[in-house]
């Protein structure tokens, strides 16, 4: 049996260009907090009578390491995906903020489960467009993980 469930977020790239956004920010009080992300995206503005196919999925790991190294590994890329590229930014060890590069034209789903030792983590979702990611002081990329 399988369970449907709402995105805690959504992506909608209306541009003709790949785009970067903003997903939102995981803030997490214990160390070994962590937050599995799902992106799941569809080409296309289909209308509700439509039913698209998915393109592809991203699933990324967060997790509070007490520092600011290797906190966030992008777990698996399916090459078809409309997510092209992982970024995050991480100021204190304790929040994360995540940024996706999304096809032009595209919607993503966004889906969040948070495990929390204490129960005070929390993902408030900030979703906006980033015009010129040079703006943003991302740290690096996120690290490739092997699964």
């Amino acid at each position: 049996m399988s369970v449907l469930r709402s995105p805690n977020a959504i992506i909608r790239n209306k541009n003709d260009l790949p785009t970067y956004f903003k997903v939102g920010t995981f803030k997490s009080g214990q160390d070994g907090d962590s937050f599995g992300v799902s992106l799941v995206g569809i080409t296309g503005g289909a209308a509700p009578s439509e039913r698209p196919a998915f393109d592809g999925d991203v699933d990324v790991l967060i997790q509070n390491r007490s520092n600011t190294v290797d906190t966030v590994a992008v777990r698996y890329m399916d090459e078809t995906s409309v997510v092209t590229d992982v970024k995050y930014q991480q100021p204190l060890f304790e929040s994360t903020t995540l940024y996706v590069k999304v096809q032009p034209n595209t919607v993503v789903g966004i889906f969040v489960d948070v495990v929390a030792n204490e129960g005070d983590a929390s993902f408030t979702a900030e979703v906006e467009e980033i015009p010129d990611i040079t703006q943003v002081p991302v740290q690096h990329d996120a690290m490739e993980f092997d699964s």
